[in-house]
């Protein structure tokens, strides 16, 4: 992509700043992992082996936040839950007004009934 004619348009930079970004996440997430691994080597009494397993395990999932939720996706996410929240609400308030005729309705019938 360097040596391409469009390595100088500010897509190609917007491109090669995000995956400079992400390796260096990465390299942070690893580096911790290396140095808790090293620290508990060196004392292995200590209850650092626990973090140091946690860390491990938890692994997976933070290179999982890193890779794949951007902020395009959250706000993607957010938006349809946005949405199905107001279907909820608005079948919601469809259903109290159903509610609400049907009622109505009843004690009609019942006054028609009676007199």
């Amino acid at each position: 992509m360097v040596n391409s004619a469009a390595a100088g348009t500010p897509a190609a930079h917007r491109a090669q700043r995000q995956r400079f970004l992400v390796y260096i996440k990465l390299s942070v997430v690893m580096g911790i992992s290396f140095v808790l691994e090293v620290t508990s080597t060196q004392a292995p009494q200590l209850a650092i082996w626990y973090i140091t397993d946690m860390y491990n395990m938890l692994i997976g999932v933070t290179i999982f936040f890193i890779f794949v939720c951007k902020r395009k996706i959250f706000r993607m996410l957010s938006e349809k839950f946005q949405k199905s929240r107001e279907a909820k609400q608005r079948f919601n308030a469809s259903e109290t007004n159903v509610t609400y005729i049907d009622e109505h309705k009843e004690q009609f019938l019942l006054q028609n009934k009676s007199a």
